[in-house]
């Protein structure tokens, strides 16, 4: 956990700062994306209730605001948290909103890629191994198969 590492409860304060002035501002989008690293940074930091709260505070800002990656990195962070208490079936659905409102309206690849990973670490997980999982793996290998690819034609 980050609480092990030290300057986890720094990395809080200046979240929260940065909160507060981004709603002096009225910066909506900016809000929602600092709720939802607050909501990751709870979570490290042993701050489960708290993680919770702030995911759904960033849901609840980012949704007015229609579709784009802050708000489907807001719901696969839900999915996240989700798949770390164990609720496949949440987990499942949470990650499938994630993946309609980045990857499937925006052509968002890294909104997709972490959801169907949170949805194949909960499925995973149970019984039911289903097309999340076998989607996650493919995008996953196709993604480290372009990385790799194009890591080695820049050395080249």
């Amino acid at each position: 956990m980050l609480s092990d590492l030290g300057g986890g409860g720094e990395a809080l304060a200046a979240r929260l700062r940065a909160l507060d002035l981004f709603q002096l501002l009225d910066e909506r989008a900016a809000v929602g994306a600092t709720e939802r690293w607050l909501s990751r940074l709870s979570w490290l930091l042993g701050r489960g209730d708290d993680g919770r709260r702030y995911a759904l505070r960033a849901v609840a800002t980012l949704e007015p605001l229609g579709d784009g990656h802050e708000l489907a990195m807001a719901y696969s962070n839900m999915a996240q948290l989700s798949m770390l208490a164990g609720s496949i079936t949440e987990t499942v659905r949470l990650g499938r909103a994630a993946r309609w409102r980045g990857a499937r309206r925006i052509g968002d690849r890294e909104v997709e890629i972490h959801a169907l990973n949170n949805i194949g670490s909960a499925l995973t997980s149970g019984d039911d191994v289903s097309e999340d999982v076998t989607t996650s793996s493919r995008v996953s290998i196709s993604r480290w198969r372009r990385t790799r690819t194009s890591t080695s034609a820049a050395r080249t």
